[in-house]
């Protein structure tokens, strides 16, 4: 897998991470947090949380008071980020998985990422880049 589909493999999973966090979460017995934890431990890989991690930096709207400004930023990046890895094409098929399906999608893609771990500093130094670029 050359470095730019491996960074975009990392874009899917942060995605399906993302989607995985709020199926699980109901907001009652199961709370953001609570699912965010959940998901983390299908992961169980240190140095993969970190680039996750630094992916969340990236989707962090500062000076914005506004919640319509807010959620326009925020929608902006997410569509630049769709855009530029894994395509709107595939966004819409991961959105329209059932959590079951979602869950086994996200532990297969997982395991492929992390069967590339040598990989893993390349990966941390271009999402440096992308954050020094957007002041993150």
């Amino acid at each position: 897998m050359p470095h730019e589909e491996l960074f975009d493999h990392l874009a899917k999973v942060y995605i399906e991470q993302e989607l995985l966090i709020n199926k699980i979460s109901d907001g009652i017995e199961i709370p953001l947090s609570k699912a965010e934890n959940i998901v983390n431990e299908l992961i169980k890989d240190e140095d993969l949380l970190k680039l996750i991690r630094m992916l969340d930096r990236f989707f962090l709207i500062k000076h914005y008071r506004d919640s319509v400004k807010l959620i326009r930023a925020y929608r902006n990046r997410l569509y630049q980020f769709i855009s530029h890895t894994i395509g709107t094409e595939k966004y819409v098929s991961i959105l329209g998985l059932t959590r079951k399906e979602l869950e086994e999608s996200f532990k297969k893609d997982v395991e492929e990422l992390l069967k590339r771990k040598e990989a893993f500093p390349l990966l941390e130094a271009q999402l440096n880049i992308l954050l020094r670029w957007f002041g993150r």
